[in-house]
């Protein structure tokens, strides 16, 4: 979609994509898409300076060999997007969620993701690859069999009650990690 906003979408299955499985460009804001599933060759999810999207339901598989940038892609000036009951399997040849900005002035920020599973994504499950990337929220989210590591990080993000092995984060990065506790007290 090239300046698209304000539709819905519900029930898509894309499925033997050659490039992207849903790709929302320039301009494309307000959009709603509800139980996506797709398959995908470079990424299943890919948005360029598109946001205020809201994303329900989405089970985004890679059966592929090929190199690409993110099983969700989220580039340059891609903000305040909602992704919540996201699940991402066999990321294969490439990282599970992944951002990237060329610059500081047109920087992705503000996207929040709710209750997300990561598994076998060959390479990094989270990929915040610029430290331009400010202020996404993770909440409820799992990786598992990342290939090279859990989490990569060079930018400012927020995770809460997020499980993973091991992470890097880079000198200018910030990565705060906050979990749900519940104790019982009794004072007799």
């Amino acid at each position: 979609f090239n300046g698209g906003d304000r539709n819905s979408f519900t029930g898509v299955v894309t499925n033997s994509n050659t490039n992207y499985g849903i790709k929302l460009n320039t301009g494309s804001a307000s959009n709603i898409i509800s139980n996506l599933v797709t398959n995908y060759g470079l990424s299943g999810v890919y948005l360029w300076s598109s946001d205020s999207n809201i994303f329900n339901n989405i089970t985004i598989s890679h059966s592929k060999s090929v190199s690409s940038s993110g099983a969700l892609a989220i580039y340059y000036a891609s903000y305040q997007n909602t992704f919540s009951n996201l699940t991402i399997i066999n990321a294969s040849g490439t990282q599970g969620i992944y951002f990237y900005d060329a610059g500081s002035a047109n920087r992705p920020y503000g996207n929040n993701f709710t209750s997300v599973s990561i598994i076998n994504a060959t390479e990094s499950g989270i990929y915040i690859g610029n430290n331009n990337i400010e202020d996404s929220l993770f909440q409820d989210v799992n990786i598992t069999g990342a290939g090279s590591v859990d989490v990569f990080s060079k930018g400012n993000a927020t995770f809460i009650n997020v499980s993973y092995d091991d992470e890097n984060v880079g000198a200018a990065g910030v990565l705060t990690r906050k979990w749900y506790y519940q104790a019982y007290v009794n004072d007799t």
